[in-house]
């Protein structure tokens, strides 16, 4: 390290290399051999010694390991690899050397020199092998090279062979083409690819140092420079300069860097520039980290530019002196020691939170820092890995994760772990994991220890929410940090047909979902039978949990699930989670599991306060299936799931092809997610409960099941077909339940048949001759046959047992004292759990009172129902076909007949205009038209037609059909597909400008005539815009509605003039604007998918949000009452429409059309001077609704759901009609 610290802004000369090693100079040693302790090595250790001593005269010591300080001043010769080795597995750490348990592999070898790793001018040769064999190999080839003499010299040098496990890495054997890899570098540039290519230099720069191929830092070289070239011509990216993201590769491209820069490849002057370059990409990282003084959990994008930091931070510190790395390794011990204080990160995602672990262990090892280890946090974190990974192997897909599989990011944590803590249950999930999925990466420490089954993982299992992560989210301001839970799991061994069921406790984090409450997955029989995954779809609607809405509107699920109880017992397993202050309920989900049969989901929805409810019990899934018995059936190729309920709901099936994409390579089902809504629409008083219940099991041959549940209390079912009864359900630990031909129970939850008793937080039992009573509530379970048990008190408690003709109890082993009065026997335990025996011969009869008749006495709450009544059927004026099915119609007199035409564009790639039911013209894209728009773009009283279409290109065509021009939207990170197309004034001149938002990040203005005026990027893909002058200047700006992160107002310069950035983070599907509050300015409204409509004031600040409970489809801003200010009027898939006032609070009505909703067209209808609302629904129905009260005026069926809907005149009369197309490829005018 140089004397005196420097600044890199001053860079004159680049650091000396040490290109030889001296082992031996002028008869004297300079380098130690280095070994680990195992006896065998001390062997090849003088084998060595011999040898050099032989050939110079000179013996050089062997030292073990421990004995090398951090910063050696002799050159080494170094032994073993990194399991063996703690030098070695120092250097590992900053990618010196890959040598671990798989590279070179079994029998391969390593020899290969690393040059000045400590910056004090000292050298390693390393002599490596993943065995003793290998090591044995690579020192024949390193004492073969030697020469005699009072001096022995090492050159540059690597010499590998690749033993069978190595060859597993990707890229080892390939000889990269230098001109293939420029154009790909070329093209990645032009579509904005992810981190640059920043990505790509890094992984060339490592790929060097595990191949020794000057190829490669040739490559790294050429990369380095063609990107300095790219961001200094001030590119269009998102991200900035050096791309989207580039920081994430700043911890591979500095490792990399500091292997490829002993090439001979590369020049003096050319290190010295790409130092230089890599000093201005550094700094531009360093924003990236954040505000480090917030004690929060941290994010994966800071770990990605800290960990990047810490390693520029010692490679400029250790050559340069630089007075900058010191600021970068403050900032990465910053980011890193507090978060080694915690098992979670920031994210609550499957995905993502792997990177945070993984990243703090490589800083944790490579500095020698082991908090993280020492504190248990980093047990803890892979304990959770095993508990979220399923029975088939995968990881479970919570948060924004597309697959099913999961990502396999918790692979390298894992290995890491098994290489630091040596715990056999790491090493048999990552056999488990690797056996489904084979990936393997160099530099992830590899290592091998004996596996053994994670058991003690078994069962029923609640994971404890990080103290930490809890402060990071105010978890105070929600639940008491006892009260939580961060998942559930249930799992009946680790075989891939046993049961696993997983639940989730959060609905916070990073890159969450709003899953809480939800069971994330079920797998048995080598199948998943719930389908939760999508990187976008986080709402509630998305996961297999329950929809709450209270008078058509819902709120956002709360960020902490309540555990209200758990049991863990030999054959039965129980949990209670909660959701408080759910949209006026409290939801209680219960699970009762009966081990290797089935589990019973029994969903309490509490109302907190009287009103009218709609629930909606979810349930995703994928096969063939059959609705029945109040659920599913459901096949995968032969085996067999089902989805039993009780009756008292309506079922909705509907398939969501789009996000069974996801499952593409998921070879037991189709791809496409069948969803059961189990629909109640109820009136709740204060403290009043409805209930699902709902059993889900699988049958097969080895154990076939069919099961009949029926409901016999408002708290209790019994299920037949199980071999025996069984009463199961929920109650209260102080309120007794006499079940019809069962047990009087008192207790939260019960599982009860005539060999097993389960009871969680219960207070007394009664059937037959047995019983029990205690003075506080416990949780046992008891096998009746075999007269054994578990009990558990959560403080001193008497217990009674009614056992006919018994006089003793054995508790843990010993007779307990007892009082016996009448049959009751009495004792105490003391808190915890307890074994007991209790023999008993009641087996037979209460088999026998199970089968007495029995009469249920559960009561049904009030419904809600909707009433749909008797309406007049709307008329049809015309019907077209053709083309369609239509995604977008305007209506626009293209004739100048006084009538206006319809102009509509559809999935087969047609543009067309019908007048009266017949084609007036028809013009052809090369791919699917979603938007069209009408408007006179030349002020010369003719009409154009805009329209934008999947082939990337926006056309723009005469009144006649004729094109007048058209623009191919260039490529950015996404295929350009147009989503949206419109107009507006956006400069004042008068003239209608075009404008365009497509797929590839951007929106676009064109002049009238077809030239670009500018381009913006709007992250992420458009979805729908407008223009409106929200500001009253006479300019129209325009709104861009995009599918992710942020929505925008551009101005007409092509500005961002404010983003707007809703919480919840999905689409917007619809936008307009008008003056909602009477200020003379217009106000925004974004249709939300995150189930709000969100409204805005002209400077992008929020006003109001309304939440609908579902997807808000379509927003129209209307004067609705005549008042002379506009009403916000929307649908929403929730089943209703709604008109809001401008306070965002007072429903001018709503209508429930029992239906998703998916789209709206406001107009005068009936020509009364009112504007009605046109509504169309899932199932094809269009629908006219009053202007006061949202009446059904009149209805129409067509087949398939209703696409879109538009107010046209096209009799001439001055009434607008309805124009409606559906799935089905018709398009009809209603009157």
């Amino acid at each position: 390290m140089p004397k005196r610290k420097m600044s890199l802004r001053n860079l004159k000369r680049v650091k000396s290399l040490h290109p030889e090693t001296i082992l031996v100079k002028q008869g004297k040693p300079s380098a130690v051999i280095v070994r680990p302790r195992h006896t065998e090595y001390l062997e090849i250790a003088r084998g060595i010694q011999a040898q050099i001593k032989s050939l110079t005269g000179v013996s050089l010591s062997i030292v073990t390991a421990d004995r090398v300080s951090e910063k050696p001043k002799r050159n080494l010769i170094l032994l073993g690899n990194l399991n063996n080795n703690s030098v070695v597995f120092r250097l590992y750490g900053y990618n010196y050397t890959p040598v671990d348990a798989i590279y070179p592999g079994k029998g391969g070898y390593l020899y290969h020199s690393i040059h000045d790793p400590w910056g004090t001018g000292s050298n390693a040769l390393g002599v490596f092998g993943s065995d003793l064999d290998g090591v044995r190999a690579a020192v024949d080839r390193f004492l073969h090279g030697l020469k005699q003499g009072r001096t022995l010299t090492v050159g540059r040098v690597f010499d590998v062979k690749f033993g069978a496990e190595a060859l597993r890495i990707p890229g080892l054997v390939k000889d990269p083409d230098l001109n293939s890899e420029m154009e790909a570098a070329e093209e990645a540039l032009q579509r904005g690819e992810h981190t640059g290519l920043w990505g790509r230099i890094g992984e060339r720069g490592l790929l060097y140092g595990l191949t020794g191929n000057e190829a490669y830092a040739e490559l790294y070289k050429r990369l380095v420079f063609r990107m300095y070239e790219h961001a200094m011509s001030d590119p269009d990216n998102y991200g900035g300069i050096w791309g989207f993201d580039a920081d994430f590769a700043l911890h591979k491209v500095i490792p990399g860097w500091d292997l490829v820069e002993e090439s001979p490849n590369i020049t003096s002057q050319e290190r010295l520039r790409i130092t230089r370059i890599l000093f201005e990409f550094i700094t531009d990282c360093v924003p990236h980290v954040g505000n480090m003084e917030v004690p929060h959990v941290r994010h994966n994008h800071t770990t990605f530019a800290a960990l990047g930091l810490y390693y520029s931070g010692v490679y400029y510190r250790k050559y340069y002196g630089a007075g900058e790395a010191e600021d970068w390794i403050s900032l990465a011990d910053k980011c890193f020691q507090l978060q080694a204080r915690a098992y979670k990160p920031h994210e609550d995602c499957s995905g993502y939170q792997w990177l945070t672990h993984y990243h703090l262990t490589k800083y944790s090892l490579s500095k020698g820092d082991m908090t993280f280890f020492d504190n248990g946090c980093a047990r803890m974190a892979a304990d959770y890995a095993i508990l979220t990974t399923d029975n088939l192997g995968y990881a479970l897909p919570y948060g924004d994760n597309a697959s099913p599989f999961g990502w396999w990011s918790e692979l390298p944590y894992l290995r890491a772990s098994v290489c630091v803590m040596g715990d056999g249950r790491y090493q048999w999930m990552l056999n488990k994991k690797t056996a489904v999925e084979p990936r393997y990466s160099a530099y992830e420490y590899h290592s091998s220890v004996k596996p053994e089954e994670p058991s003690d993982l078994d069962g029923t299992q609640t994971f404890p929410v990080d103290p930490l992560y809890y402060d990071s989210n105010n978890g105070s301001s929600y639940l008491p940090y006892k009260k939580t839970v961060d998942k559930v799991v249930f799992r009946d061994g680790f075989d891939p047909d046993a049961q696993y069921l997983f639940l989730d406790g959060l609905s916070n984090g990073g890159h969450k979902h709003y899953d809480g409450n939800s069971i994330s997955r079920i797998t048995e029989n080598g199948r998943i039978w719930l389908a939760d995954c999508d990187y976008i779809k986080s709402l509630p609607k998305f996961h297999n949990g329950v929809l709450v809405f209270k008078n058509g509107q819902s709120m956002e699920i709360p960020p902490f699930v309540e555990l209200e109880r758990s049991a863990n017992f030999e054959q039965t397993g129980f949990s209670e989670t909660t959701l408080r202050k759910y949209s006026g309920v409290d939801w209680h989900r219960n699970i009762i599991w009966n081990r290797g049969r089935y589990f019973l989901v029994v969903d309490e929805m509490e109302a907190r306060e009287e009103d009218d409810y709609s629930f909606r019990a979810v349930w995703q899934t994928l096969g063939n299936v059959e609705v029945q018995n109040g659920g599913l059936s459901v096949d995968q190729d032969g085996e067999q799931f089902y989805i039993t309920g009780v009756p008292g709901t309506t079922l909705k099936l509907e398939d969501d092809e789009v996000t069974g994409g996801n499952w593409e390579e998921y070879k037991h089902a189709p791809p496409v997610v069948r969803i059961l809504q189990q629909i109640a629409d109820v009136h709740l008083k204060k403290r009043e409960n409805f209930r699902y219940f709902n059993l889900l099991y699988c049958s097969d041959a080895d154990q076939p099941q069919s099961l009949r549940m029926t409901q016999l209390t408002d708290g209790a079912i019994r299920i037949d077909g199980a071999g025996e009864v069984v009463y199961a359900g929920v109650g209260h630990p102080q309120t007794v339940q006499q079940i019809p031909s069962g047990p009087d129970v008192t207790a939260a939850q019960f599982h009860l048949s005539p060999s097993v008793f389960s009871i969680v937080d219960g207070t007394s039992l009664q059937w037959g001759g047995l019983g029990f009573k205690t003075d506080r509530p416990v949780s046992l379970e008891y096998l009746v046959r075999e007269g054994s048990g578990k009990l558990i008190a959560s403080g001193r408690t008497q217990v009674s047992f009614l056992a006919e003709g018994r006089s003793t109890v054995l508790v843990n082993g010993d007779e307990t004292r007892t009082r016996q009065t009448g049959g009751v026997l009495r004792f105490e335990v003391s808190k915890g759990e307890h074994a007991f025996r209790l023999i008993t011969d009641e087996v037979n009869r209460l088999r026998q009172l199970s089968e007495r008749k029995f009469r249920p006495v559960a009561r049904k709450p009030k419904a809600s129902q909707v009433s749909k009544g008797k309406v007049k059927l709307l008329k049809p004026v015309w019907t077209y076909s053709g083309g369609g099915p239509f995604l977008s119609i305007r209506g626009a007199d293209l004739t100048s007949d006084g009538h206006q035409e319809v102009v509509a564009g559809g999935t087969g790639g047609d543009v067309c205009a019908v007048k009266e039911g017949d084609i007036l013209w028809r013009y052809r894209t090369g791919g699917e038209v979603r938007s069209v728009w009408t408007a006179d773009l030349e002020n010369d009283g003719q009409t154009e037609v805009i329209a934008g279409s999947a082939d990337t290109h926006v056309y723009v065509l005469s009144a006649w059909g004729k094109k007048r021009w058209d623009f191919e939207i260039p490529l950015y990170y996404r295929t350009p597909m147009i989503r949206t197309v419109f107009a507006g004034d956006i400069n004042g001149d008068g003239n209608l400008e075009v404008i365009v938002g497509a797929e590839s990040w951007r929106y676009y203005a064109f002049t009238h005539d077809g030239k670009e005026l500018w381009h913006q990027m709007t992250v992420h893909s458009s979805t729908q815009g407008c223009a409106a002058d929200i500001d009253g200047d006479g300019r129209a700006e325009i709104l861009a509605g995009t599918e992710y992160h942020r929505w925008h107002c551009i101005d007409g310069n092509g500005e961002i003039r404010w983003s707007y950035q809703p919480a919840t983070g999905p689409r917007t599907n619809s936008v307009a604007a008008g003056d909602v509050d009477g200020d003379g300015m217009k106000e925004v409204v974004f249709a939300g998918a995150d189930t709000n409509l969100h409204t805005l004031k002209a400077d992008g600040k929020l006003l109001w949000q309304f939440n609908t409970g579902d997807e808000v489809t379509q927003v129209d801003v209307v004067d609705m009452d005549g008042d002379g200010l506009d009403e916000v009027v929307a649908c929403s898939m929730s089943f209703n429409v709604y008109v809001v006032k401008g306070d965002g609070k007072t429903q001018l009505w709503r209508r429930d059309l029992g239906e998703v909703v998916r789209c709206i067209s406001v107009g005068d209808f009936n020509g009364d001077g009112k504007p009605e609302v046109a509504a169309g629904t899932e199932d094809g129905i269009v629908y006219l609704l009053d202007n006061s009260s949202g009446r059904v005026m009149g209805r129409h069926q067509m087949e398939g759901a209703i696409l879109a809907l538009a107010a046209v005149d096209v009799d001439g009369d001055s009434v607008v009609e309805i124009v409606a197309s559906s799935a089905s490829g018709n398009m009809v005018v209603l009157k």
